[in-house]
């Protein structure tokens, strides 16, 4: 089982050292994006609760 493992992924290239460090900081910048949106859905929901809030309003005036 090992013996294959290590047949099928030496078929593949290594990364660079440039490519590795690359890619780590383009892992690093779209954890910090998806971290950013997290907290950014919590204030659109509470943006559009407010807005139904005053359209039900402005509705029954």
């Amino acid at each position: 089982m090992v013996r294959i493992y290590l047949q099928e992924i030496g078929q593949f290239p290594l990364l660079t050292s440039d490519q590795e460090i690359t890619y780590g900081r383009l892992v690093q910048q779209m954890i910090a994006l998806e971290q950013q949106q997290q907290q950014l859905i919590p204030i659109r929901n509470s943006q559009f609760a407010i807005r139904n809030s005053q359209l039900r309003k402005s509705n029954m005036a």
